[in-house]
């Protein structure tokens, strides 16, 4: 069974497994940071050594040690080209 959550993230909600996005050139949103910073940067770590550019509807999984196991990183793309149609996309 699982639980899905929506809403913002705090480092008490965030358990096993997340969701979070980051714009294009890799640029992190702010929950999204927050998560990288409670799992000690593992996030940038892990975006450095990959192709992820955070265009829309590109996504890299990062496994992670400890508390948490999996954050999926979605990319949305450029902050100007975010519509209805690239939020779609983004899935």
């Amino acid at each position: 069974m699982f639980q899905i959550s929506t809403g913002r993230m705090t480092a008490k909600a965030v358990k096993k497994n997340a969701v979070v996005f980051a714009m294009a050139k890799g640029k992190l949103t702010r929950e999204a940071a927050m998560v990288d910073k409670q799992v000690g940067g593992a996030i940038t770590d892990a975006l450095k050594g990959s192709r992820f550019e955070g265009g829309a509807g590109e996504y890299v999984r990062v496994a992670i040690k400890g508390k948490m196991q999996n954050v999926l990183v979605v990319g949305l793309g450029k902050p100007s080209s975010m519509d209805r149609a690239a939020w779609w996309k983004t899935g």
